[in-house]
Parts: structure tokens; sequence; C-alpha cells
């Protein structure tokens, strides 16, 4: 059994997400489907943490279903989001799930 949960949303015009959830934050990718008048776009690539991560870094929410008690610190990048896009496109959902697994670990896992 995984140590992670997924969350798929949106799609069909809207932005799709995918969200791998864990006891420490979750991962989120977010891009829009390739329809018949553009082709796929990445839109974001971050974190929903339950604390914050950098000085200053104030909550985004108090409501938070990706975070324990719901009190959420994200973070995100729209350049960092092209990479899960070619894996998804190029290889499936299974590969995008594996990446999102690493991006957890590098960004929740204490060296």
């Amino acid at each position: 059994m995984s140590e992670f949960e997924h969350f798929i949303d949106g799609g069909n015009g809207e932005p799709k997400r995918y969200v791998l959830i864990g006891d420490k934050g979750a991962i989120q990718f977010l891009y829009i489907e390739a329809n018949e008048y553009c082709c796929a776009k990445a839109l974001d690539l971050g974190y929903h943490s339950p604390c914050p991560v950098y000085s200053d870094h104030e909550p985004v929410a108090n409501d938070c279903k990706f975070v324990k008690g719901g009190v959420c610190y994200y973070d995100g990048s729209t350049l960092a989001a092209e990479r899960p896009l070619e894996i998804l496109l190029q290889f499936g959902e299974d590969l995008l799930w594996k990446f999102l697994e690493l991006r957890y670990h590098a960004q929740f896992d204490e060296e």
C-alpha cells in the first residue's frame, strides 16, 4: 500500500489538477489539457505545507483539504511545471505520480 493518496480534479476545459498527499503535506501539478484550439499548457507545480517553509511565509488557506489541520502554506512555480507536463504527455499518469513522489521527498524529507 502506498504512503500517498492521489487526488485528481478538473479537466474538460478547466485546469486539471493532480495532488499527491502525504503525512507531511502535498505536491500539486496543474495544467490545461489540449483541445481543438490549443495544446496542453503547464500552469503550476507546487507544494501545500502545514507549516511555513521560509521567513514571512503566510498561510493561503485555513481549510485546505490537502494538509492536516487545514492551515496551508503554498508555493509553486509555472516554470517548474513544464517537466511534469512533458512526463505526463510522453509517459502517462503512472510516471507522473512517481515524479510527484520524488518532489514530495525533496520538499518534505529532512536530509
